[in-house]
């Protein structure tokens, strides 16, 4: 008998442990309760008010039926008390004590766990805790200075307006208050990755830790680029780092690496052999004013077109301006082709244009 009961209490605090570990203790007690105020009680006092007396006559009773139990708990309990329908019996009258004593607390218990559900999962979410689990999203690898402005320009776009964002990044908090951005604390780990749910990502951005040294910076980026690849080597993988001698190394491992230091130097010596060339620059740039940037596939109608032909059409019937042309999605991109390069059905055009939206 012993060994028995030693075993059952084995099988308790087992039990009681899985069921803390998968957070389940709360959810069990609030349908316990439930099932007790809208099943068990209903139940009881139906049966108790509807019995026969010894002289098989019905009692003078308001409560039916089952559901005439069921909304006498319910305005019981909510003490509304509409006083259409209660129970007459002793033994009835007994169970009203009970219920009207113990539905505030039931129900204080509820109101007090849905709300303290509700604050966990808002305090987990900006603390970084919590897992992504949806799909086709952006994931941005570390924190920097340039993260909002990132984060602006991709919400100016209608493509990824509303493209949700995760950011893994080793700082306190959530730093930008928005729907559709979500944060996991932590350094670029495989563990992190998962659970940003890389396996289902659409584009990956790992940008530099400026608090490290360049030669760190690129280091630590190598690292988050093998861990990405190591997960899901299909996704596109866009990189910042600080040293252009770093850029072999990239680029077997990143499908686009991005010199910070190497682009802010050429825009600075362009203005100051072209003076304001560098509003032109970020007018293209920018997806709020003016023109903007974008890659299209070639028109089926222009395929097998010298460039200069498919170049004036497009200027013409679209307002759209060629500027490069890339051989392929991934292939090598050639600026201001030839006037008789004749474009494939594989090539993509990066052309310039103007957004009637933003022109307003």
């Amino acid at each position: 008998m012993m060994q028995i009961l030693s075993k059952l209490e084995r099988l308790r605090k087992k039990a009681w442990k899985f069921l803390e570990k998968k957070r389940l203790i709360l959810p069990i007690c609030i349908f316990i309760i439930i099932i007790i105020f809208l099943l068990v009680i209903p139940s009881a006092i139906y049966s108790l008010e509807s019995v026969q007396s010894e002289s098989n006559e019905v009692h003078d009773t308001t409560i039916k039926t089952f559901w005439d139990g069921v909304w006498w708990t319910i305005t019981t309990i909510t003490t509304v008390g509409y006083g259409d329908i209660y129970p007459k019996t002793a033994k009835g009258k007994i169970i009203a004590v009970g219920v009207m004593l113990s539905g505030t607390v039931a129900l204080e218990f509820l109101r007090a766990s849905i709300i303290s559900f509700l604050v966990q999962k808002q305090i987990q979410e900006a603390l970084g805790m919590r897992s992504y689990k949806d799909k086709d999203h952006i994931i941005i690898c570390e924190y920097n200075h340039r993260l909002n402005q990132i984060v602006k320009e991709l919400r100016k776009n209608d493509d990824t307006k509303q493209t949700p964002i995760v950011l893994i990044a080793d700082i306190e908090r959530n730093p930008i208050n928005e729907d559709n951005f979500y944060f996991i604390k932590g350094v670029t780990t495989d563990k992190n990755l998962q659970k940003a749910n890389l396996k289902q990502a659409k584009t990956v951005i790992i940008l530099g830790d400026h608090e490290l040294s360049p030669e760190n910076r690129d280091y630590k980026a190598i690292l988050a680029c093998l861990n990405v690849r190591k997960i899901n080597s299909e996704v596109y993988t866009i990189v910042e780092i600080a040293d252009e001698t770093h850029l072999e190394t990239f680029k077997g491992i990143a499908d686009e690496i991005i010199v910070s230091s190497k682009l802010s130097s050429l825009l600075i010596s362009n203005a100051v052999i072209n003076h304001n060339i560098s509003e032109v620059i970020f007018d293209i740039l920018t997806y709020e004013y003016g023109s903007q940037i974008l890659k299209i596939p070639v028109p089926k109608r222009e395929v097998g077109y010298p460039f200069i032909h498919v170049f004036t059409n497009m200027k013409q019937n679209y307002q759209k301006t060629i500027i490069a042309i890339q051989k392929g999605e991934k292939g090598e991109i050639v600026t201001n082709p030839q006037p008789d390069y004749r474009l494939t059905s594989d090539d993509y055009l990066i052309v310039i244009y103007t957004d009637k939206k933003s022109s307003k």
